[in-house]
């Protein structure tokens, strides 16, 4: 027990002193310290991401599910209010996350639901290319699924890359790199994986890199899109 309240009071202390760094770094801790099911300090780490600069909604989001964790609901909703503010949008998720699971009796539970489909809705009624948005989402859960599964059939595999690489290039010669505006955050993180995990059309992932970087300049992806 003494070695666990010293290894806690090292986290916090350490906590302390990451937040004046920068939200990737913060992220990266925070991260870790979920990991080790350390949901005080993670949700502490997480916050201050946000405090740092961090404008995804994974990281409220995040630290919503340690205070749902910890058995803090008013922090949870607090926190995921926070996230739909910052353009969590996905409400199968919302309702699916096992971490959340102790809200669902909570009475603010199907409110914040309810706002979280509204704000989808009307995010999708933005778009400017809705259809590819939903093609690039199923293409990216086909090339998720067989990543994930145990013993994969790798002709499987192989087919499921080249089908998406194929698409992926009418799409670039179309429309360019598909940004938010163009497909919402989902759909440019689906484009994100589709190109990324195509290793062996080289030239092909540097033409998306140029288009990617531009991308990021003009705020239409995400950085650690660029950085992968």
């Amino acid at each position: 027990l003494m070695f666990r309240l010293k290894t806690h009071s090292f986290l916090f202390l350490f906590a302390i002193v990451a937040r004046a760094e920068d939200p990737e770094t913060l992220l990266s801790q925070a991260t870790a310290a979920y990991q080790a099911q350390d949901y005080a300090n993670s949700a502490t780490l997480f916050e201050a991401a946000v405090k740092a600069g961090a404008t995804a909604p994974e990281p409220p989001y995040s630290a919503a599910c340690c205070y749902a964790l910890l058995g803090k609901p008013d922090d949870a909703f607090a926190w995921l209010e926070k996230a739909i503010d910052m353009g969590m949008r996905n409400t199968d998720y919302l309702r699916d996350d096992a971490n959340l699971k102790s809200l669902h009796a909570d009475p603010r539970w199907d409110g914040l639901v309810t706002r979280c489909r509204k704000e989808r809705e009307k995010s999708l009624s933005l778009l400017k290319e809705p259809a590819l948005r939903e093609e690039l989402l199923k293409r990216m859960k086909e090339d998720q699924r067989i990543r994930t599964t145990p013993n994969p059939n790798m002709r499987e595999w192989r087919k499921i890359d080249a089908d998406n690489t194929a698409f992926m290039k009418t799409v670039i010669e179309e429309h360019g790199w598909p940004g938010k505006c163009m497909v919402g955050k989902e759909g440019s993180l689906a484009a994100f994986f589709l190109v990324q995990h195509e290793v062996a059309d080289v030239e092909f992932q540097k033409r998306c890199l140029e288009l990617l970087t531009k991308a990021v300049e003009q705020k239409e992806a995400l950085a650690e899109h660029m950085a992968y």
